[in-house]
C-alpha cells in the first residue's frame, strides 16, 4: 500500500529567514508474513521539492513486527508519532513493546534522526468517549550534547458527535527559561485511507517552548 501527498505552505514572520516550500512526497509501503503473528514491515520514500534541491529516494525504513504472547514487539527501523505529533513525528530505531487494553503501557528505546540514548514510557486509556495519555521522554540530542533531557506529557480527548476537543500539557528538565507549554485541538471527521469519501479537519493552537518537543509534527515551521 501507499499513499501520494502534495503540499504547499507559506511562512512569514519578523524572525523567519527561510522559504516557502512545495513538493510531493510518495511512500510505498511493503509487508511480508514468514509466520504467525510474524512480519517483516518496510517502506520505500521518495520526495520531490518544487522550490529546492532538497529530493530524495530511499528505502528509509524496514522492522520486524509480532507478538510475545500479549504483547506486541517491534524491532528496527519504523515511524514512531510521540505525543499526538507535538513531541516528535518521524523516523525512529530501536525496539518498542505495548501491552494492555483498555489501558495500553508502551515502553520503547532506541534513537530518533535527531537524538539518541531515546527512553519513552507512555500510559494510554481509551474508552468510546475520551482518550487520556501520560508520558515520560528522556534523550540525549544528537549533535554531541551529553546531558540527559526529560519531557513529560498529560493530555486527553473528549469525542462527541463527528467530533473532537482535546488539551495537552507539556514540561521540560532544563534549569533556565520556560519550560512548560499546552496544546489544544479541535477536529472534525475521521480520515481513512481505505475508505473513499472519508476526511478529517482538525485546527491547533500551540504554545510550546523549544525544550518541549525534539522535533515537531506540526504542519508549519517549529
Amino acid at each position: 500500500d501507499g499513499e501520494i501527498r502534495y503540499h504547499y505552505a507559506a511562512n512569514s514572520g519578523p524572525r523567519w529567514t527561510g522559504r516557502d516550500t512545495s513538493g510531493l512526497r510518495t511512500d510505498l509501503g511493503l509487508e511480508m508474513a514468514f509466520a504467525k503473528d510474524w512480519q517483516v514491515i518496510g517502506m520505500i520514500e521518495s520526495k520531490t521539492s518544487f522550490l529546492n534541491y532538497e529530493n530524495l529516494l530511499e528505502f528509509s525504513r524496514i522492522s520486524l513486527a509480532g507478538k510475545l504472547g500479549d504483547a506486541k514487539l517491534r524491532v528496527g527501523s519504523f515511524g514512531y508519532l510521540m505525543g499526538d505529533g507535538n513531541i516528535y513525528d518521524s523516523g525512529f530505531k530501536g525496539l518498542r513493546v505495548e501491552r494492555g487494553e483498555p489501558f495500553k503501557y508502551t515502553l520503547a528505546y532506541g534513537e530518533t534522526n535527531d537524538t539518541k540514548d531515546t527512553f519513552v514510557s507512555t500510559l494510554q486509556y481509551k474508552t468510546y468517549d475520551y482518550d487520556l495519555e501520560a508520558g515520560l521522554y528522556r534523550y540525549r540530542l544528537a549533535d554531541g550534547d551529553r546531558s540527559d533531557n526529560t519531557l513529560w506529557t498529560l493530555g486527553g480527548k473528549y469525542h462527541f458527535s463527528n467530533f473532537s476537543v482535546g488539551a495537552m500539557m507539556l514540561g521540560a528538565d532544563r534549569r533556565r527559561g520556560d519550560k512548560n507549554g499546552y496544546v489544544l485541538s479541535l477536529d472534525y471527521g475521521e480520515l481513512k485511507a481505505y475508505r473513499a469519501g472519508t476526511y478529517s479537519v482538525f485546527a491547533k493552537y500551540y504554545d510550546q517552548p523549544k525544550d518541549t518537543y525534539i522535533a515537531h509534527g506540526m504542519n508549519g515551521q517549529a
